[in-house]
């Protein structure tokens, strides 16, 4: 079974990622360390205006960062796919 580790990207909610972790500890008893890789992915994001391209920036790093967080280094280099994002992600919708 994975195990979930929330990531502070700088981008998300006023003090969304300190509610759920407080959230999760009061009503489930799961005790979570946040990573702050806030700074990051904000230097990543710098000058970027295009959506889209902001979408898949932030996924590489996503994806980049899982299987490192706990050492705390995010590499610079993605790994590549082994499927499309597209096909992998594919909703249906």
């Amino acid at each position: 079974m994975g195990t979930g580790q929330p990531v502070d990207n700088g981008i998300m909610r006023l003090n969304e990622c300190q509610q759920v972790k407080e959230t999760l500890a009061k009503h489930l008893g799961i005790s979570l360390t946040v990573v702050d890789a806030s700074q990051r992915f904000l230097e990543t994001l710098k000058g970027v205006a295009d959506p889209e391209q902001k979408r898949k920036k932030i996924g590489s790093l996503f994806v980049r960062a899982s299987p490192t967080l706990c050492s705390g280094e995010i590499p610079r280099a993605a790994p590549p796919l082994e499927r499309p994002r597209d096909e992998i992600f594919d909703t249906g919708i």
